[in-house]
């Protein structure tokens, strides 16, 4: 399991060299954990975002759980 990065992951949604939002992994929340639940969460940063952009990211967030629901839902 990955607890850290030597160099940071990064996901670019938008133009590489234009408007965009940079999330970089640094690693694990819970280096030593094994299961499922504990194990997957992240460290990261996001640079790009500001609160303006919160509400349509909430709602594109929204739009693909209903779309994917991968875990089950309510």
């Amino acid at each position: 399991m990955i607890s850290a990065v030597a160099e940071a992951l990064e996901l670019i949604v938008g133009r590489p060299h234009g408007d965009r939002v940079t999330v970089r992994v640094l690693g694990r929340v819970h280096a030593d954990a094994d299961d499922h639940w504990d194990g997957n969460w992240l460290r990261f940063t996001i640079d790009g975002l500001d609160q303006t952009d919160l509400p349509a990211m909430v709602s594109a967030l929204v739009a693909i759980e209903r779309a994917y629901p991968l875990l089950g839902g309510r």
